[in-house]
C-alpha cells in the first residue's frame, strides 16, 4: 500500500506559561493532519479535552432545558400521533420498528425527508442510549429509505444524520436521527466520489478498499469490522 495513501501529520507547538503549572512555561502540542484522499485538514490538540467547562451550582441548564421542553415535545408518544406529519400516497402513515418511529419532516431540506425517533423516553443520557434503540431506529430508517428508492429510484443518495443535544445543535431535545433520500449527494459526498474517482483512475483501485487495508495494517485508527461495514476513528 506504500505510495497510495500517505497520511500526512505536521505538528507544531505551542508555548505558553500556564496558570496550571504556576505560570511555568508548558507546550502543547497541535496535530495538523490532511485527508488523503480530498486534501482537507484539521486540527487536534488533546490538551483541548481538559478545557473547563461552566455550569451553574444551581439545576443545570440542560435539566431545566429538559423541564421545559417535555410538556409539547412533538416526538413523545402521548403527542406524536396528533403532532407530527403522515406520508402520502402508497407509503404507510409512519412506520414503527421497537421504540423508533419513522415520519415527514416538517420542513424538508428534500423531496423525501424524514425524522426518525429513537427513543419514546423524551430525554436519556448517551449513555442511556442502548444499542437496540440504535439498531431499531436504523432498521427503521432503511425501511423508509427503501421504500423511496422503489418509488423513486433515482433517489438514490441516501444519508442518515444524528447531532443530539444542544452541544451538538439538535434543535429538539428528544433522540432522533435525520433520515433523507435525494437525487443529488451532499456537497461533502460529492467532493469524496469525484476524489474517489481520480483515485481509481490513477491507482486502479478503490480507495475505500486499500484504506481499509492500510489502516488495519497501521493499527492506530481502527475500530472494529463487521461484514461490509468498518469503524475508525
Amino acid at each position: 500500500m506504500t505510495g497510495k495513501i500517505d497520511f500526512e501529520e505536521v505538528v507544531e507547538e505551542a508555548v505558553l506559561r500556564s496558570p496550571n503549572s504556576g505560570f511555568s512555561e508548558t507546550v502543547q502540542r497541535v496535530s495538523i493532519r490532511t485527508d488523503p484522499l480530498t486534501g482537507d485538514r484539521c486540527r487536534i490538540n488533546i490538551q483541548r479535552a481538559q478545557r473547563p467547562k461552566q455550569v451553574p451550582q444551581r439545576l443545570s441548564v440542560l435539566e431545566e432545558i429538559v423541564e421545559r421542553s417535555r410538556e409539547r415535545c412533538f416526538f413523545c408518544p402521548e403527542n406524536l400521533p396528533s403532532m407530527t406529519p403522515k406520508f402520502a400516497g402508497d407509503m404507510p402513515e409512519r412506520i414503527v420498528v421497537g421504540q423508533s418511529t419513522v415520519f415527514p419532516n416538517l420542513y424538508p431540506f428534500s423531496p423525501h425527508h424524514a425524522v426518525a425517533t429513537v427513543s419514546t423516553q423524551h430525554f436519556l443520557s448517551p449513555r442511556q442510549i442502548s444499542s437496540e434503540m440504535i439498531r431499531d431506529c436504523l432498521e427503521a430508517s432503511l425501511r423508509y429509505l427503501r421504500m423511496v428508492l422503489e418509488a423513486d429510484p433515482v433517489a438514490r443518495w441516501w444519508q442518515i444524520s444524528w447531532n443530539y443535544l444542544p452541544p451538538a445543535a439538535a434543535s429538539i431535545l428528544h433522540p432522533h436521527m435525520q433520515v433523507l433520500a435525494d437525487h443529488h449527494p451532499t456537497q461533502a459526498v460529492a467532493k469524496a466520489i469525484d476524489a474517489s474517482r481520480r483515485y481509481f483512475e490513477r491507482y486502479g483501485t478503490s480507495y475505500w478498499h486499500d484504506l481499509i487495508e492500510e489502516e488495519e495494517r497501521l493499527g492506530k485508527r481502527i475500530i472494529a469490522s463487521l461484514g461490509k461495514i468498518t469503524w475508525l476513528a
